[in-house]
């Protein structure tokens, strides 16, 4: 995953522009506008300017914007839709230079696209009429603000909370799937973990860390052993993997690295845990657990596939013993993820498959059946300031309160609505399917240095993949509160 630890900023988009086998594909989109629902407006950037063409006045929900660009000069566009405080006007905009926004600036949505290309943006619309800002890069810059779109029936008080009405606690099974989570432990994997560990439908049997994700091995196998104990939940076995891909030289930025190992630098707590894995590999404590299960175990990936690629070339047959695999990685029919520190000119591929694309490839090929949850679906998702409202309101246990305090001390970058439950949604797909839609997909990973390396390509001759392409997000949204508090 993830373009997930810098810390959020329009600057993002400006540095890292805002930021899971064969020939570049053409410019990529989410998906054929005739295949969509039409969206409530459209906006272009054609001709050097950015044009709206939709309604004047629109009532509060959700709403949906094309962003079309049809220049070839830059590398990136971007689109924010904004409110802004009372008494703050274009002007103000005007004088923004990008750095952090200002406490004025509320960013509801925000999309970006390459040359030459189209997206759509969804998101939700309030009582505060609605501006939107059109950017490109390089070379960082504004070239238009467009609005306001008034909003019917707008009041000036807080517009109610979006109904998320409460689920019962899901039952107790008999018989709950093991399931082993391979992690690189960076925020959205905070999330998941807790999530998970809160499923009764599951039972968490390991937590591998992928030394070549976001976290370090010393400071995730410590955060993993925290989150455990902030669930209550027994010790587990926890390992690191190897810390350098199975062939190349990606990684993710130190600075990244460093967010992720201080816990984005918060004065956020976590109890000590306990770690019963002594002294094991990530790959030893997976081939131990898994040929130990007396049934076919589950394994989620939440990071780069290090270390599941790593155990499957040293022992092929513990694939026999692996039910499912559910991956978050990848980019298929829409633009990458990776930050300027990362990505040069590579605007295809998304970080967790872009740092061992080897590995990738080799668990692609395993023949065991996997679903691959990719920005398609997880862009689908935002975490947005709506969320944390409703998270706000419904602190009931000690994960809840825990995500909250996370949530609250770094505001601007998980309301940003430029921060996704990438993890998150890739684990509620193991609880809960119908969360998202999939279609088949013959899938391989570029693997050679360049433009396109990491890229999940389409191509015929490659393995077959389910692919995760939509994302239904008030009901996720609905699963991950109820999960969260359910004492």
């Amino acid at each position: 995953m993830k373009s997930k630890l810098v810390k959020f900023a329009l600057v993002i988009f400006l540095l890292v522009f805002l930021s899971a086998c064969g020939a570049a594909k053409p410019s990529p989109t989410l998906q054929p506008t005739s295949t969509l629902p039409p969206a409530d407006a459209t906006i272009t950037f054609s001709g050097g300017a950015c044009a709206y063409d939709g309604p004047d006045q629109v009532s509060p929900g959700k709403m949906t914007i094309d962003w079309v660009v049809t220049e070839k000069e830059h590398n990136k566009f971007g689109l924010a839709a904004l409110t802004l405080q009372e008494g703050k006007t274009f002007t103000d905009i005007d004088q923004w230079i990008f750095a952090d926004p200002p406490p004025w600036i509320t960013i509801i949505g925000f999309a970006e696209t390459p040359p030459d290309s189209r997206t759509r943006m969804t998101f939700q619309v309030t009582d505060k009429p609605v501006v939107f800002v059109c950017f490109y890069s390089p070379p960082d810059k504004k070239f238009g603000t467009l609005g306001p779109v008034a909003v019917e029936g707008a009041v000036a008080t807080q517009p109610p909370l979006p109904t998320i009405t409460p689920h019962a606690a899901p039952p107790v099974p008999t018989n709950p799937k093991p399931v082993i989570i391979d992690t690189d432990m960076g925020a959205d994997d905070w999330m998941a973990l807790l999530y998970l560990l809160q499923r009764p439908e599951l039972s968490i049997q390991a937590i591998t860390v992928s030394g070549t994700g976001l976290s370090h091995c010393g400071p995730g196998i410590r955060h993993a052993q925290g989150l455990v104990a902030v669930a209550g939940h027994a010790p587990l076995p926890i390992a690191c993997g190897r810390e350098t891909p199975l062939a190349g030289n990606h990684t993710f930025p130190e600075g990244w690295r460093t967010a992720a190992d201080t816990l984005m630098s918060t004065s956020i707590e976590l109890p000590e845990g306990q770690n019963t894995a002594s002294g094991e590999t990530a790959v030893e404590l997976l081939s131990a657990v898994i040929q130990a299960s007396p049934s076919k175990v589950t394994v989620l990936v939440l990071g780069p596939l290090t270390n599941l690629a790593e155990l499957f070339q040293a022992e092929p047959s513990v694939k026999d013993k692996i039910e499912a695999l559910t991956i978050m990685g990848g980019a298929v029919h829409v633009p990458g993820n990776l930050g300027a520190e990362m990505r040069g000119d590579n605007q295809a591929a998304e970080s967790n498959i872009y740092i061992d694309p080897k590995a990738a490839n080799i668990v692609f090929a395993s023949g065991v059946p996997l679903t691959l949850v990719p920005l398609d679906a997880t862009n689908q998702v935002p975490i947005t300031p709506e969320f944390y409202r409703q998270l706000e309101a419904s602190q009931l246990t000690p994960e809840a309160r825990w995500i909250y305090d996370l949530f609250t001390k770094e505001q601007g970058y998980f309301q940003s609505s430029f921060y996704f439950f990438w993890d998150p949604l890739a684990a509620a797909l193991l609880t809960d399917e119908s969360l998202a839609t999939y279609e088949q997909a013959a899938i391989c990973v570029v693997e050679a240095e360049g433009s396109t390396s990491g890229q999940t390509a389409i191509q015929a001759g490659c393995p077959e993949l389910r692919v995760a392409v939509t994302a239904d997000a008030l009901r996720f949204e609905q699963v991950f509160l109820d999960t969260l508090n359910n004492p």
